[in-house]
């Protein structure tokens, strides 16, 4: 069954690369990365602050004859994020302060060249290389990560349905710590998709871990793209060069550091909360019941992407 797996794969990609011979075949793949807020219990009970289930942003996959490179825009995608409160016209003296708060960060944001999250690959190779961002302060260390993708020994799964108008077959795979349901279609015989998952015999449309706190899904398909984009010009090889573990580690201390942070500001907002009584539905009854949830959620355990 594994011979008759690889052989199909190995056709398919074959197959692929005989139709990438065309400058025009190049196929842009649009995303909706969605990361599950998990204070699930909580939050129904929240008067003033809307909740949503998913935070949300587009990322684009990009796949040309011979590379494909994943990205995502910070500064267009917080733009997006917060359109709705920056068009606002109003006196209201919270809307005005989270505007003046977000039009701050967004021109942070747009002193930085390159700023996107990308992660590029050759197709027929194990090395993926990528540039990620941390906030520090006031700025953004920039880094270069080289990692190394481990085979995912995926299970096909006798389990068909439609995604974008393509057929799709699932799929079982643990890949970095996290078990993902996927869904491929051998109708784009191209074995990559979301983030870094690829090495089925077509491309994932739809994926999600079994814990549901991370997923992809399909948003947009054009193919071919009038003008294809080389991936590799977005790639800053020139900033921190770090291994995917010391970017895991830099990740989990630059948490540590915000949490230590955050304590001690929720420590001053709660000597000046029993200093006086709150007016029910006051601005400080709000920020009251924000700070109880960022408080529950500090205590939810650690769960990155990967480990």
């Amino acid at each position: 069954m594994q011979k008759i797996f690889n052989l199909l794969l190995i056709t398919l990609f074959i197959n692929f690369n005989l139709l990438a011979q065309s400058p025009n075949n190049f196929i842009k793949i649009e995303f909706v990365e969605k990361i599950m807020n998990r204070v699930d219990s909580v939050q129904q009970n929240l008067k003033y602050r809307k909740y949503k289930q998913f935070t949300e942003q587009k990322c684009v996959l990009y796949v040309g004859k011979n590379t494909a490179y994943y990205t995502f825009n910070f500064l267009k995608s917080d733009k997006e994020k917060y359109a709705e409160i920056l068009n606002k016209n109003t006196l209201d003296p919270i809307i005005l302060k989270n505007k003046e708060t977000i039009n701050a960060g967004l021109n942070k944001l747009s002193t930085l060249k390159e700023f996107n999250r990308i992660y590029i690959r050759k197709l027929n190779s194990k090395i993926i290389k990528i540039n990620n961002y941390l906030e520090t302060g006031n700025t953004y260390d920039k880094y270069y990560i080289e990692d190394t993708l481990e085979k995912i020994e995926w299970k096909l799964i006798d389990a068909r349905k439609n995604i974008a108008n393509f057929s799709c077959q699932k799929a079982l795979g643990t890949f970095r710590g996290r078990f993902w349901e996927v869904w491929f279609t051998m109708q784009i015989p191209i074995p990559v998709g979301p983030w870094k998952l690829g090495g089925l015999p077509g491309l994932i449309l739809e994926a999600k871990d079994s814990t549901s706190l991370y997923s992809y899904i399909v948003n947009s398909i054009e193919n071919p793209i009038a003008e294809p984009i080389d991936g590799s010009l977005l790639l800053n090889d020139k900033v921190k060069k770090v291994s995917n573990k010391e970017w895991l580690n830099f990740q989990y201390l630059n948490k540590l550091e915000f949490q230590k942070k955050m304590e001690q500001l929720f420590s001053i907002f709660d000597i000046k909360d029993t200093a006086k009584p709150i007016e029910e539905g006051s601005a400080n009854a709000r920020n009251q019941e924000n700070f109880r949830v960022m408080k529950l959620e500090f205590k939810l355990p650690y769960a990155p992407l990967e480990y």
